[in-house]
């Protein structure tokens, strides 16, 4: 063999190498990349789930406290909401509830989200101080609030599905 011919050969192979190793490179760069992008895409999934579950949570207990008092006659609704401590730790409990997930849209970045959910703890807040008050004369207010966090919680849940939908796009 020539020299030039091993001049030739090792060009070869090292071009070989160079375009080997660059390749290798930029496909690992853009596995990791979409592997980061996956585990953002799980974390905010796996957010928006539990925010769904605190608010699934919250109405159930809401749904609770109503279907309580609904079953009492019109004339003695009254009197529940003005002595009921057990209606009052479970409207605290939903408060609870609320307030996290609330924290937990502060962590998905949705501003829309945060203040509806904003808006849904200040309603819990509210319902939880008409229980709390033991006051006889707040079935109007009590009625309001219950019709406000049908609304928000049904605004929440659409928001929900079309954060889901722009998660995926």
């Amino acid at each position: 063999m020539e020299i030039v011919e091993v001049i030739d050969s090792a060009m070869k192979i090292g071009l070989g190498a160079l375009i080997s190793s660059t390749a290798t490179y930029l496909t690992l760069r853009r596995q990791k990349k979409h592997e980061k992008l996956s585990d953002l895409l799980n974390y905010k999934r796996g957010i928006i789930m539990e925010f769904s579950e605190k608010i699934q949570i919250s109405g159930e207990l809401s749904n609770n406290i109503t279907h309580w008092v609904n079953q009492e006659k019109l004339l003695s609704r009254d009197r529940i909401l003005a002595d009921n401590t057990k209606a009052a730790e479970m409207a605290k409990d939903i408060c609870n509830h609320v307030s996290s997930a609330y924290r937990l849209s502060c962590l998905i970045g949705d501003s829309a989200l945060q203040q509806i959910s904003e808006k849904y703890w200040i309603n819990r807040n509210d319902f939880y101080k008409v229980l709390n008050d033991n006051d006889s004369t707040n079935l109007y207010t009590y009625n309001q609030l219950k019709q406000n966090a049908d609304i928000l919680r049904k605004d929440i849940f659409n928001h929900i599905n079309h954060t889901f939908f722009n998660i995926h796009k």
